[in-house]
């Protein structure tokens, strides 16, 4: 194409001037088309916010968990205790320490082997003494044989033999017995045997008597022996078998078992054979047993029907199951305690 013919193509016909917005035009649609898109395009998507992680727990203190567990120190400090008390011979309380160790580490073998080996040492030592009380109670030496009885509980407070010569074998034999006579009164009694009419109180304390002053005649008093009655023992005109029998029947009849066996025993030292004797100790013993087991005494209660002959009445069985209470209740006990 000729190009002044090219550029006539472009030139507007002659007359005919050209109109701004002619121009303008092209221009105006481009925009509108931008921006048209730019509405129709969806936002882009915004990152989420991320949180910073908290910074990591410190360890707790020593003084935490020595706040969060109180016996952490139980087993170390009571193996100390139990230690120093071994050097020092006490061994009751340094197996009360052995034990508390054993519980709080069940798998702790020295613990367990010292519980084992004070256990035969206090037994051995609570016999030893009870065999030096018997000998000095066997040479009439009673005040010897009451220290060496206390001794052996100290070791062992269960020590049957021990307990049975304290409560009575020593106590019958620092008894005298008197029989009261018309007139007679807790004080002039007191005044007689103890030259001292204000221990009337004793007279009424170990005979089982209301504090008023009145007595009838015959009635047999167990009176304990003190140093200033010593003289005047004569003063209690002695009581024969057959009297002390009545009394002890008497006081079975009352349901004074307690001082029914000891009149009982007093006559079965002197003749063992009696049989109307052992009979009322039986019935005595098998009572205050039957009394203890009402009270719910359990441990005194067996042990009153030990005293008693297995052939009695239903003794057998009642110790038997005296004995098997107990042990459950001892278990019982030990699923407490390690709770």
């Amino acid at each position: 194409m000729n190009p002044s013919r090219q550029n006539d193509f472009y030139r507007l016909p002659e007359g005919k001037h050209s109109h701004p917005s002619f121009f303008r035009l092209p221009w105006a649609v481009l925009l509108f088309v931008f921006f048209l898109g730019c509405a129709t395009v969806p936002p882009l998507p915004k990152e989420p916010v991320k949180e910073e992680a908290p910074p990591p727990a410190l360890p707790p203190s020593a003084e935490q968990v020595t706040a969060k567990d109180p016996f952490e120190a139980f087993p170390a400090n009571y193996r100390a205790k139990a230690i120093a008390l071994e050097r020092k011979e006490n061994w009751r309380r340094a197996l009360f320490s052995w034990q508390v160790v054993s519980r709080l580490r069940p798998d702790d073998q020295e613990s367990a082997e010292k519980i084992k080996t004070l256990e035969a040492r206090i037994r051995s030592e609570a016999e030893k003494h009870f065999l030096k009380g018997l000998e000095h109670y066997q040479k009439k030496s009673l005040p010897a044989a009451r220290q060496e009885f206390l001794i052996a509980l100290a070791y062992n407070p269960d020590h049957p033999q021990a307990l049975e010569y304290l409560k009575y074998k020593l106590n019958d034999t620092d008894l005298i017995f008197y029989e009261t006579k018309e007139g007679d009164t807790l004080r002039k009694i007191a005044g007689a045997i103890y030259h001292d009419p204000d221990k009337d109180f004793l007279v009424a304390y170990f005979n089982d008597l209301p504090s008023s002053d009145k007595l009838k005649s015959a009635l047999t008093l167990s009176l304990p022996i003190l140093e200033s009655a010593a003289a005047t023992v004569a003063a209690a005109r002695p009581v024969s078998s057959d009297e002390m029998l009545t009394k002890a029947r008497a006081l079975l009849k009352e349901k004074k078992y307690d001082q029914a066996v000891r009149y009982a025993e007093k006559i079965l030292e002197y003749t063992p054979a009696n049989s109307e004797a052992n009979d009322l100790k039986n019935a005595s013993y098998y009572q205050l047993g039957i009394r203890l087991l009402q009270k719910k005494e359990y441990r005194e209660s067996l042990r009153m029907f030990k005293k008693v002959d297995i052939t009695y009445k239903n003794v057998r069985a009642m110790i038997a199951t005296l004995e098997k209470h107990l042990q459950d209740q001892k278990a019982q006990a030990e699923n407490h305690y390690q709770k």
